[in-house]
């Protein structure tokens, strides 16, 4: 009798305890999906941003080249072409990352049908957006269509990765800078009429040069003057008559057509990127040619 009545209790307390733990999981997961339809009902998809700067660079450089190809070289064209697929890059990653819980939520109906709607309003326009950018691509260089959206996710990664670098260096302790020191530098990228140049560094790989330059805060993308030769690069900030922050011969070529450019941090912190792409896959031992 003693041994019936303790393994009924024993029953008893397991089954309270998987109640008590499915009861524990139940909360965590309606708080978890609670969270996110708060999150969901203050976001909507309309002000997603499809006529980029970038992209009205690229419409006027197009139409320029149809014009007179003298004017805009196949190189400039296509850099700037590569600069509207990254600007598209945080859309397309919102939206995919969203996709999946949009649906599942709505038909448990915990969201309004209009934020699905705006979600496929969004996916139809980036989905013309990309296959418009992939089209031109492809006239440009063929082949380049399949690829210009792998290298554009490529670029942002690596702008990401290089300004996580930036912060956890600003962030106390100080951490020695992995960047050649700037000073040398500033001399080699002395502007060509004298002017003192801003602080900057440049790091590389076997393949690849990255410029960091600082420019004053609150500088935006209609400041910022970059122009890509086979074995040049010239930096203007502030307008494009303004005198170069870097300009002249560049120690080794590159290919203009893939190189970049791109503002991150703010305020004292804020810089301008650029990636050179090496023509050949080499050390570099200097930045700028000798005079």
């Amino acid at each position: 009798m003693g041994t019936s009545v303790l393994l009924a209790l024993a029953a008893v307390v397991t089954l309270i305890a998987l109640a008590i733990g499915g009861y524990v999981w139940w909360r965590e997961q309606l708080h978890a999906t609670t969270s996110y339809v708060d999150e969901l009902d203050d976001k909507s998809y309309i002000d997603l941003d499809f006529d980029t700067a970038e992209r009205e660079t690229y419409a006027k450089m197009a139409e320029a080249y149809a014009e007179d190809p003298r004017r805009v070289s196949n190189d400039m064209l296509s850099g700037a072409l590569l600069r509207r697929a990254m600007a598209m890059v945080p859309h397309i990653e919102r939206v995919e990352r969203d996709r999946p819980s949009v649906h599942r939520l709505s038909q448990n109906s915990y969201i309004p049908f209009s934020i699905v709607d705006e979600l496929m309003e969004a996916e139809t326009l980036l989905d013309g957006e990309i296959k418009e950018v992939q089209a031109e691509a492809e006239r440009l260089r063929p082949g380049w269509g399949r690829a210009v959206y792998a290298q554009a996710y490529d670029i942002v990664r690596r702008q990401r990765a290089e300004a996580q670098r930036e912060g956890e260096r600003a962030a106390p302790p100080a951490k020695p800078a992995a960047a050649k020191p700037a000073a040398p530098l500033a001399a080699e990228g002395a502007a060509a009429d004298g002017a003192s140049t801003p602080p900057f560094s440049w790091s590389q790989t076997t393949e690849e040069v990255e410029l960091a330059i600082r420019v004053p805060a609150g500088t935006h993308k209609k400041d910022v003057s970059v122009q890509f030769g086979t074995q040049t690069c010239t930096v203007r900030v502030s307008g494009s008559g303004a005198p170069p922050v870097m300009g002249g011969r560049l120690a080794h070529k590159v290919n203009a057509d893939e190189c970049t450019w791109s503002l991150v941090g703010d305020g004292e912190a804020r810089k301008l990127h650029v990636t050179l792409f090496k023509q050949q896959a080499a050390e570099w031992r200097q930045l700028m040619a000798s005079v």
